[in-house]
C-alpha cells in the first residue's frame, strides 16, 4: 500500500486536514520560513506552521517519504538541503519520465 492509497482511503474532512497541514508546510519551505539545512524542533514547526502535535506528527512520515525533511532522533527535524546533486537527480528523473511518456504517447496515437 502507498503513502497515497492510504491518504484516498481516508474520510474527505481527515484527508483535507492532512493536505491543508501539507500545504502549510510546502508554503513555509517555498517562502523561506524554513530553511534548507536548517534543524527545527516538533514545536518550532507546530508554532510556525499553526498544527496541532498530533497532526504535525501525522505529517511528519509524508515529508520524510518525499525526501522534504529528515527527522534524526535526539536532534531534531532537519529541513533537505538543496543541492547540485539532488537537482541532477530531479532532472534526470524528470527526464526519465518525459521519456515514457512521450513514448507511450507515440504509441497510443493514431497515425
Amino acid at each position: 500500500m502507498t503513502l497515497d492509497s492510504e491518504i484516498e482511503s481516508e474520510p474527505t474532512e481527515l484527508r483535507s486536514v492532512k493536505q491543508a497541514a501539507y500545504d502549510r508546510f510546502r508554503e513555509a519551505l517555498f517562502d523561506g520560513r524554513l530553511r534548507p539545512g536548517a534543524f527545527v524542533s516538533q514545536r518550532e514547526l507546530v508554532a510556525l506552521l499553526g498544527l496541532s502535535i498530533g497532526a504535525l506528527r501525522e505529517l511528519l512520515p509524508r515529508l520524510q517519504f518525499e525526501g522534504l525533511l529528515l527527522v534524526m532522533p535526539q536532534r531534531g527535524i532537519q529541513i533537505t538541503q538543496i543541492d547540485l546533486p539532488m537537482i541532477r537527480q530531479a532532472f534526470q528523473m524528470r527526464m526519465a519520465l518525459e521519456r515514457e511518456a512521450v513514448i507511450n504517447a507515440v504509441r497510443s496515437m493514431p497515425d
